[in-house]
């Protein structure tokens, strides 16, 4: 994802710094298409990203939750076999 932001950065940048040789051969057309092709592929690859991490993020949380409440459990089963010991 690094990357293809790295790229629309690239070709923003190129066609800032060379907007008058850009101008003067009149690839504003090829620019400008040059520059949608980098944006709309950054676009559908953060979007894709936004979706794993949308389904992901409630799956980790119940995990996280099943495993919490295995842990209490846990706990309170040694507790009372501890307790069981010490009992007179």
């Amino acid at each position: 994802m690094q990357e293809k932001l790295d790229r629309v950065n690239r070709v923003l940048r190129e066609g800032l710094t060379g907007i008058r040789v850009i101008r003067a051969f009149d690839r504003i057309d090829y620019e400008k298409q040059r520059f949608n092709e980098a944006n709309l592929d950054l676009t559908s690859t953060a979007i894709r990203v936004n979706k794993i991490m949308a389904t992901a993020m409630p799956l980790m949380m119940v995990a996280m939750n099943f495993m919490a409440i295995a842990s209490y459990g846990l706990a309170v089963s040694v507790l009372t076999k501890a307790a069981c010991r010490w009992a007179p």
